[in-house]
């Protein structure tokens, strides 16, 4: 999987006509992994399957951190527990829960309680919970369910409420389901919407783009 760090290792043996290999390491106190793609990891204690390419991490007193960057993409994150998968030795996905934070590239702040991070084949992070909620600037949103596509750079919403600062206008909303795209400067609202902004309430049954 990559470069692994820790006070102590537990090695347990794949097949015992194969001493020398093993398929599953128990790392505690100060444990470090290093990906093959870069991405990297710090925690307390981390139970990993080597045949499989699965893994447990967590932190019982702390926060386990999470790190991963590509290009000028990065993420970066803390919980209290987070389980991952790889394939052919490059991560795959990474499921934090418990007092999860994550940012994306500097600008996105999201909390929430349970988020899995799919490394491939395209970058993305979708948050649920009873209440998640995504900050960038003064813009805060709120949801059940929140998807972001950080190479496209798409946030949706589920059951979506929040103020916006930067559009052209400050607004506050809710609405069924939303979806904010930053490239094109559109927040599309669908199904139930309501809407302040300083001219006064703006109701609808389907969708209104902004």
């Amino acid at each position: 999987l990559g470069r692994m760090w820790a006070q102590s290792a537990n090695l347990y043996d794949y097949a015992a006509e194969k001493p020398t290999l093993f398929s599953r390491v128990d790392l505690k106190d100060r444990v470090k992994l290093v990906f093959r793609d870069h991405g990297m990891m710090q925690c307390e204690n981390a139970s990993i399957d080597v045949a499989k390419e699965t893994g447990t991490i967590s932190s019982e007193q702390g926060e386990v951190f999470f790190k991963d960057q590509v290009g000028s993409k990065k993420i970066t994150g803390t919980s209290k527990k987070i389980t991952f998968t790889a394939e052919d030795h490059l991560l795959e996905s990474v499921t934090a829960s418990e007092n999860v934070t994550i940012h994306l590239n500097d600008e996105y702040y999201l909390t929430c309680d349970v988020a899995t991070y799919n490394h491939t084949p395209t970058r993305r992070v979708i948050a649920s919970g009873k209440q998640c909620q995504i900050e960038r600037d003064d813009d805060s949103l709120e949801g059940t369910a929140i998807a972001i596509d950080i190479e496209k750079n798409l946030i949706d919403i589920e059951n979506a409420s929040g103020r916006v600062s930067t559009t052209s206008v400050p607004l506050h909303f809710s609405a069924n389901s939303m979806q904010w795209n930053h490239p094109a400067q559109t927040l599309t609202l669908n199904k139930d919407v309501w809407l302040l902004t300083p001219e006064g309430h703006l109701l609808a049954d389907k969708e209104v783009v902004l």
